[in-house]
């Protein structure tokens, strides 16, 4: 099975992914955080204020000393480029072996000499200058970053990331179990996917075959060419009719295609019903105290392992008409009582409608109603309008709740 098929039908996996994701990218600005406030806590301001000092000392007294260089620097090159044009070959032939341009010589090379020194000073001393002055201004750049830096605003900020960290922590659980609980489902019909798809592969390839054969007999010259063709056919699929073959595959083919998609609709509608964003069940209680068949009332031996079960993943509320009171003889403390903790139940008051009750409850997009009833009497409201009804079963001491994948034995 391809790996992309789990994930084609399993929102879960992109969803874990993107939570993921910003948990990491959130967890990264908490280092950068906290890696600030370390920061913050370390450093010394009266160090980093001598350095402010020092360095603009040091880069003044530098920058003296540049600015007395470079006219000796100016005079000197002065000097070397008259003593360079003196020293020339020129014209006259008993100057070039001289004493006097020898003399001229020597004075240049060592005006070169001190010249080039000088150089090298200068350039020592800008790059001095360069540094100390780099330096100053990171100095002055983390001195205003410590006084303009609010410990406390970080701490709250390092905390509110947290939350949502843990936050993110335990809906990634969630989304795990849920992704692994629909991959679980899905298994079963992606390999009965991927082996229909095979299969149909292969009869589209012997069509094609078969359809070879076929052009080949419409352009074979006489019977023994024929004859040969047709024996090739019954060799490779029983049968030398090419025709025959192709028939015979084309609505094996089609029926194939027809389970395909039938398969693919089942898949897409599981992945559907498990996509729902479900943060409450409103369960209509008194719908849930009788079997479907025979019509029966069962009290709440079906409905309270439901619940039960279902609380143990959802926010669960029991909405009950106040008729409940008489017919389990118990009054509102003890029929809650009759359910887990994590059961909230509400019995509407007498008079009232429950049916109202449950479905102006359920107004927000994740609220979700299990009943058999389908409240064709109020088509205006969100739950009904936007098909937010879960049906349930009771059947042979089990409750179904097939969309919630929910088996419960009473």
């Amino acid at each position: 099975m391809g790996n992309w098929e789990p994930m084609k039908y399993n929102k879960y996996h992109d969803q874990y992914l993107e939570i993921d994701d910003q948990r990491i990218k959130f967890s990264q600005k908490v280092e950068e955080l906290e890696a600030t406030q370390r920061w913050y806590k370390e450093f010394d301001p009266n160090v980093t204020a001598t350095i402010v000092g020092t360095g603009k000392r040091s880069t003044a007294k530098f920058n003296v000393e540049l600015e007395q260089l470079k006219p000796s620097i100016a005079r000197l090159k002065s000097e070397a480029r008259r003593l360079k044009d003196r020293s020339s070959l020129g014209w006259n032939p008993r100057f070039w072996f001289s004493t006097e341009r020898a003399t001229i010589k020597a004075n240049l090379s060592a005006k070169n000499a001190e010249l080039g020194q000088l150089q090298n000073r200068l350039e020592w001393l800008q790059t001095q200058v360069k540094l100390h002055s780099d330096a100053v201004t990171r100095a002055e750049g983390d001195l205003k970053r410590y006084n303009t830096h609010d410990p406390l605003e970080f701490e709250a900020k390092i905390r509110a990331l947290n939350l949502a960290i843990g936050a993110m922590s335990k809906r990634l659980q969630e989304v795990a179990r849920q992704r692994d609980e629909l991959d679980a489902s899905l298994r079963v019909p992606l390999m009965e996917l991927e082996k229909l798809t095979s299969k149909r592969n292969g009869l589209a390839s012997d069509i094609s075959r078969a359809q070879s054969l076929e052009d080949e007999i419409s352009r074979a010259e006489n019977g023994y060419e024929r004859a040969q063709i047709h024996e090739r056919c019954k060799q490779a699929f029983g049968d030398s009719s090419p025709r025959k073959v192709k028939g015979f595959k084309e609505r094996e083919l089609n029926g194939i295609d027809r389970s395909i998609k039938k398969l693919k609709t089942r898949l897409e509608e599981m992945a559907e019903k498990s996509s729902r964003m479900i943060r409450r069940l409103i369960i209509d209680g008194n719908n849930l105290c009788y079997s479907n068949s025979p019509k029966k009332f069962l009290g709440l031996s079906a409905l309270r392992p439901l619940a039960n079960d279902l609380a143990e993943k959802y926010n669960v509320l029991i909405v009950f008409d106040a008729s409940i009171r008489e017919q389990l003889r118990k009054g509102d403390q003890q029929i809650a009582e009759c359910f887990s903790s994590h059961v909230r139940i509400h019995i509407v008051a007498t008079g009232q409608k429950a049916d109202e009750t449950i479905l102006n409850i359920a107004r927000e997009p994740e609220d979700w109603v299990i009943s058999g009833d389908r409240f064709t009497d109020y088509p205006e409201m969100p739950a009904v309008k936007n098909k937010r009804l879960i049906r349930h079963e009771i059947l042979e001491g089990h409750v179904l709740v097939n969309d919630l994948g929910v088996d419960v034995c009473y």
